[in-house]
């Protein structure tokens, strides 16, 4: 009997695909930050809509891909990995989140070149991509203030 476990921060199951690294970053937090507070040392507090708040210390945490710092009106995506906290912080306004790159549908999920994972959006609009690879250096995907994929611009 064998018993599969998914770990934050790791895929359910890895995806054979070259375009994907191994190591995948699936957020359990995600939200629009309302508010930052810089603290002693080089943690953030983040106030995200709805209220609730989380502390980032900017030292130890991995900064995803090469995104901004999460200031005020940034989508959060934030989760804890084996080796630490992690985060991506992406521009946009409460629409739409854009995020450029290549990237992989792994069924309800899209998975991003630089190895973040987020849930596709009920009634995802794949654009003018067919197949499971979206491998145009200009697409783009809008994500929502829930840090799910919405659709896809090339």
């Amino acid at each position: 009997m064998a018993l599969a476990l998914s770990v934050v921060g790791c895929p359910a199951a890895p995806l054979a695909d070259p375009l994907v690294p191994e190591r995948l970053y699936a957020p359990s937090v995600a939200g629009v930050v309302e508010a930052e507070e810089r603290l002693e040392g080089n943690v953030v507090r983040l106030t995200l809509d709805g209220g609730r708040e989380i502390e980032i210390d900017l030292r130890h945490a991995t900064r995803v891909a090469d995104h901004p710092q999460p200031d005020p009106g940034y989508l959060i995506l934030y989760g804890e990995a084996t080796d630490g906290p992690w985060y991506v912080a992406i521009a946009g306004n409460p629409s739409c989140f854009l995020v450029h790159g290549r990237a992989i549908d792994h069924g309800e999920f899209m998975v991003f070149e630089f190895g973040l994972r987020v849930p596709k959006a009920e009634g995802y609009d794949p654009g003018s991509a067919s197949g499971p690879r979206y491998d145009s250096p200009r697409g783009a995907f809008c994500l929502n203030s829930d840090g799910s994929v919405t659709e896809y611009y090339e």
